[in-house]
């Protein structure tokens, strides 16, 4: 049960995954600013905290550094709060575009050439500001195939599971 009072079944774990889906797609759909609060509340009872989780599950800078030096690694971007692009007017997600690919710059002493659509959402203006911005290419979310003729600001990428 979350604290606005939203139960799930989660007795299976098909229903722990449809839980998992539906609390997601909810906690996606926020603006950035209201995530951490949103997370914060639906799930202190339970003690996760959305500042120790990104913690957890996030590399450290010195991780990223050190990854970055392999000669087969390529460091992308992928925004500095996670949003759903489309969701933002253009200077918003100018922002976010232009100052994920700074701040990883400055930290790996390299361009970043490539960059990532959070949740792979995006419309006409992400497209365009990851080209603006300088990024060599930008991938969506679902697989599919790559055609000769693709744009490089709308590649589709496969995701990786532990279960694949």
């Amino acid at each position: 049960v979350l604290s606005d009072g939203t139960q799930y079944n989660t007795a299976t774990i098909s229903e722990k995954n449809e839980a998992f889906k539906a609390i997601h797609i909810r906690l996606s759909q926020l603006k950035p600013q209201l995530l951490r609060d949103t997370f914060d509340s639906w799930f202190s009872a339970y003690g996760y905290s959305f500042d120790e989780k990104v913690k957890a599950l996030s590399m450290t800078p010195d991780q990223i550094k050190d990854i970055s030096k392999d000669t087969l690694c390529s460091i992308g971007s992928h925004t500095v709060t996670h949003p759903r692009l489309a969701n933002m007017s253009a200077d918003e997600q100018e922002v976010e575009l232009s100052s994920s690919k700074t701040k990883l710059e400055k930290l790996i002493e390299k361009n970043v050439k490539h960059f990532a659509y959070p949740f792979g959402n995006h419309n006409a203006d992400s497209v365009r500001l990851a080209e603006n911005c300088g990024y060599e290419s930008a991938v969506i979310a679902w697989g599919g195939v790559v055609r000769n003729n693709q744009k490089l600001w709308t590649l589709t990428r496969e995701n990786l599971y532990e279960n694949s």
